[in-house]
């Protein structure tokens, strides 16, 4: 039945979180977009913008951007990481994305770099698409169309039809419930037993209800339209563990697939990798945000 296998492959996207908040400045105030995102920005020069994902916090990036020359702009999305959820939360993936489009208005923002992982480069994307002032997006493991990813023939009609029935399993679901789907993704998220126990944490840390609104939107909506209509340089990091069971060419092309109509994209593998690839590859994953900054546009 195509609801419950969407609900099940759904189960495999639960653990997409990372670390607390904790050790990076103050957020920055502001009006309008505050509702929706905090930033914290460190450094000077040119401006990247990092987006973590699903229940997580800028921190998944600490390792990997240590010493990285730049204004880096860490954004945590309202309800992940220990903070404050939005009163409205359905939508709740646009929303983030656009407060992400108004920040770089409000700071006089005109080139940045963004790198978001997981929904947080869905969420890089759809600014990308709302703003002439991103000039380049590092995505690290996402699609434009999650449920795809899982099951290729599914059509967005059929999942978005699913909606409902997934708002009401979401609502029924209780947060012994969540942690325990949570805790069973944990292999699929990253290698070590060590990344494995700061994920579940994270995922502790952040507000139930939000993390459900923003699941929900994940595994129900096809972001294709607003993928394609991005113009700047766009690279993909796709991790690969042959550990996983599935063939390498198989699971590049389920990529390839989803980014075949993206204007300007760059799909790079990344091997020995699960989903977190900066906490299973730091060094390979710092070498390729380099690279990404250096190219030209």
């Amino acid at each position: 039945m195509l609801r419950r296998s969407i609900l099940k492959a759904g189960a495999a996207f639960l653990a997409l979180c990372a670390l607390p908040a904790q050790g990076f400045a103050g957020p920055t105030d502001g009006p309008g977009w505050t509702k929706r995102i905090e930033v914290n920005p460190q450094g000077k020069g040119r401006d990247i913008v990092f987006v973590p994902g699903l229940t997580s916090s800028p921190k998944v990036f600490a390792r990997t951007t240590r010493d990285l020359p730049g204004e880096l702009h860490f954004v945590t999305v309202k309800g992940f990481a220990g903070t404050e959820a939005p009163a409205e939360l359905d939508p709740f993936v646009l929303p983030a994305a656009m407060a992400v489009s108004d920040y770089l208005e409000a700071e006089g923002i005109t080139d940045a770099a963004i790198v978001g992982h997981s929904m947080g480069g869905i969420v890089a994307m759809l600014a990308a698409n709302d703003t002439d002032r991103v000039s380049r997006v590092l995505i690290v493991d996402s699609v434009p169309f999650l449920p795809a990813l899982f099951q290729p023939n599914v059509s967005p009609e059929a999942i978005a039809a699913t909606r409902p029935l997934m708002k009401q399993q979401m609502k029924n679901l209780t947060r012994e419930m969540w942690m325990a789907t949570v805790r069973q993704g944990l292999p699929g998220q990253a290698i070590s037993q060590e990344a494995r126990e700061r994920i579940l944490k994270a995922s502790g840390d952040s507000d139930f209800e939000a993390a459900k609104a923003a699941f929900v939107d994940l595994m129900t909506t096809d972001y294709s339209a607003d993928f394609e209509a991005v113009t700047v340089p766009i690279t993909v990091l796709v991790p690969y563990d042959e550990r996983s069971g599935f063939a390498r060419d198989l699971v590049v092309s389920r990529y390839e697939a989803q980014y075949a109509d993206v204007p300007d994209v760059e799909i790079r593998v990344i091997d020995d990798s699960r989903h977190f690839i900066m906490f299973d590859q730091p060094d390979v994953f710092r070498a390729e945000l380099e690279r990404f900054l250096a190219k030209e546009d």
